[in-house]
């Protein structure tokens, strides 16, 4: 790895270029979607995963529940993508990210009695911050 970072850092044409890794953009912006990584596997993995292990679903049923994650951002992505026109990213990454946040708190006491629409509303509040979090990392970082 010493080696590598050393020859990327030296020759005429590296194959990465590392000093642009150093850049206060790039380097935030790379942190930030791994922020956005861990707040998306809270609905692509422990969800579907407490559906299946403890309600016993299917897929097909597990579909129907996650649909309410998926069918909002359709109206949400655009609206972000407009708002990005007047309200600094930054701000709207914080928001995104705090719709996330709350999303997955109001999910940390499920028991066996909880069922598909338990769910619903923090699958929305996170499908809006998903939305806004993602248009908006994908201006910052640009």
């Amino acid at each position: 790895m010493v080696a590598f970072i050393a020859t990327e850092l030296t020759v005429e044409y590296p194959l990465i270029r590392l000093r642009v890794v150093a850049k206060r953009n790039v380097w935030l912006s790379a942190v930030l979607i791994s922020v956005y990584g861990f707040g998306v596997t809270a609905t692509s993995f422990v969800l579907p995963d407490y559906l299946t292990r403890v309600q016993g679903l299917r897929d097909l049923q597990i579909g129907d529940v996650l649909n309410w994650i998926a069918l909002p951002q359709f109206i949400f992505v655009p609206l972000a993508a407009l708002l990005l026109r007047r309200i600094d990213a930054r701000v709207l990454v914080a928001f995104g990210f705090a719709l996330i946040a709350y999303a997955s708190w109001r999910n940390t006491g499920p028991t066996h009695d909880w069922a598909g629409g338990d769910f619903l509303p923090s699958q929305i509040v996170g499908a809006v911050g998903l939305a806004f979090g993602i248009t908006a990392l994908i201006v910052l970082a640009s």
